[in-house]
């Protein structure tokens, strides 16, 4: 397949409301590379493994324990995952907590002579802390601080370090993440 430009949705599975997030990418981009675009894009702090899988092929991190039928991250491009227009895969971060993404190819763009930098391009809801026990727990603790009234509101602001009614659980600042995906 040609270089060309993906335009990929992200979707953070089982969050109530939805956190997702499109972007921008070339399709030739390392899925070692790509990990670290969503880590950034996400708001993730790369402290846990990854795995990206579709139906034929999985691909984890260089320094983990290969199985029959997994890859090498650094080896594998985007492209090797999704091919043509709604193609999908999953890419799992932090195997306790197990963050499920499923991320959908939306639009198949020339990519022209030159790469064009990682991009995002709209983003819907906050990012939930690392290591908080998963997606479950976290609709729970997402209901309560931004419920004031909440029997437990106090208790979780104090335990999140989160000052009451002063946390937006949809504010992304797109601007600047797409200056953290930009190349130093």
């Amino acid at each position: 397949m040609k270089r060309a430009v993906y335009q990929l949705k992200i979707q953070l599975k089982g969050s109530k409301p939805v956190i997702s997030r499109t972007l921008l990418v070339m399709n030739t981009v390392s899925l070692e590379s790509l990990h670290e675009i969503l880590q950034i894009a996400m708001g993730w702090e790369m402290e846990h493994s990854y795995e990206f899988k579709n139906a034929e092929l999985s691909f984890v991190p260089p320094w983990f324990e290969f199985t029959d039928g997994s890859f090498n991250s650094n080896e594998g491009q985007l492209r090797d995952l999704l091919k043509n227009q709604d193609d999908k895969m999953t890419y799992v971060y932090d195997f306790g907590d197990w963050w499920e993404h499923q991320i959908t190819l939306e639009k198949v763009l020339p990519a022209g002579r030159s790469n064009i930098p990682t991009q995002l391009l709209k983003a819907k809801g906050d990012c939930p802390p690392e290591d908080i026990g998963g997606i479950s727990f976290y609709n729970h603790i997402r209901a309560v601080l931004t419920d004031p009234t909440h029997q437990d509101h106090k208790k979780f602001c104090r335990k999140y370090k989160i000052k009451s009614g002063t946390w937006d659980a949809d504010f992304v600042d797109i601007e600047e993440i797409n200056q953290w995906l930009q190349p130093e």
